[in-house]
């Protein structure tokens, strides 16, 4: 019901944005992910995130980013 993500954006890395699948996510849910950077929140269906993953887009290289995420009730 609920996670956290942490994205690595390493030195070398080509690209700046990626989409990540994940697991045991309920289609029929609403999750609110948490930014830990800035305290902001959104909201995904977990439909959207079965099929599209979790989409990023880092554009600073040697940055990491920390999601929470948690299963709306």
């Amino acid at each position: 019901n609920d996670g956290i993500l942490q994205i690595f954006r390493r030195d070398k890395a080509p690209y700046s944005a990626a989409s990540f699948e994940l697991y045991a996510i309920d289609e029929n849910a609403e999750y609110t992910f948490t930014d830990i950077d800035d305290n902001s929140q959104f909201t995904k269906s977990g439909k959207e995130l079965k099929e599209n993953g979790f989409s990023i887009k880092i554009k600073e290289k040697r940055t990491a980013k920390i999601f929470i995420y948690k299963k709306n009730e």
